[in-house]
């Protein structure tokens, strides 16, 4: 082979290496996104007031707006990586922050004066299912997320959500009902192919309890327990493939006890 003809393809992939190198430094710069994403928004009926910058890694949206049939969300700040960013923690997984984060938001939820027609499908099982798929789906795409000073508004009811957690599964959460002066925490564990952990607590009500919720061929299959004061209500219930009634459920409590303070009775 002569030398000139193998100098020469060296120096080709030397050119492709530096061409290739270049179109992947231009995708991940962000200099192009705020440009894409405008128009973007705009066709999804979603705005915002401003976009920045932060670092070559992350944006953040100000006064962000979206509005559809269900309802309408708000978010005084919007903070997530850059697509490109966000791929590659996505494949490499090695992100040490959330991949979103949302502050100071609203939801309104949208006003019926129809009530929605039966849909003859929808069951228990059905709606778990759906769940199961959409968690199934946040796990895989957005692993690690953030939202602080939340609030839901729903039929003249406010619903404030201070802070939500998901981290690979793991569900957090606070919420406290303004009207009846009440704080609860919530947390969910959604492993795949493994039964669903729930923990609710209302420490204002000395209440607190812990759920299994696992899915079977035939029914959804809730096992758990519930703690008040110094007693325990054991809970159990299978719903069918078909129909929101369970085709079997158990109460139990072995002994109950309510302290005569808490009935406003004389001891």
């Amino acid at each position: 082979m002569p030398a000139g003809f193998s100098k020469r393809r060296r120096w080709w992939r030397l050119l492709i290496v530096a061409v290739l190198l270049g179109v992947v430094a231009m995708a991940t710069l962000p200099w192009w996104f705020p440009r894409v994403l405008e128009p973007l928004a705009k066709r999804w009926g979603a705005r915002y007031t401003a976009y920045h910058r932060e670092g070559y890694q992350r944006f953040r949206l100000d006064g962000l707006e979206y509005t559809d049939r269900s309802g309408s969300l708000r978010a005084k700040r919007f903070e997530a990586y850059v697509p490109t960013v966000w791929i590659w923690h996505r494949v490499f997984g090695s992100a040490s922050e959330p991949f979103l984060r949302v502050d100071s938001w609203s939801w309104q939820v949208a006003a019926s004066n129809a009530p929605a027609p039966p849909t003859p499908a929808a069951s228990v099982y059905t709606e778990f299912a759906k769940v199961g798929r959409t968690t199934a789906i946040l796990a895989r795409w957005l692993p690690r997320a953030e939202f602080s000073h939340g609030a839901v508004h729903l039929e003249g009811q406010t619903i404030e959500i201070p802070n939500v957690t998901w981290s690979e599964g793991h569900l957090a959460a606070q919420v406290t009902l303004p009207r009846y002066g009440q704080s609860f925490s919530l947390g969910a564990v959604t492993t795949p192919l493994e039964p669903w952990k729930v923990d609710v607590a209302a420490p204002g009500l000395e209440l607190r309890s812990r759920f299994s919720i696992a899915a079977t061929d035939q029914r959804v299959n809730l096992e758990g327990a519930a703690f008040w004061l110094t007693n325990r209500i054991d809970l159990n219930a299978a719903f069918p493939r078909h129909g929101f009634l369970p085709e079997t459920a158990s109460v139990r409590a072995n002994a109950f006890s309510i302290p005569a303070e808490r009935l406003r009775l004389e001891k």
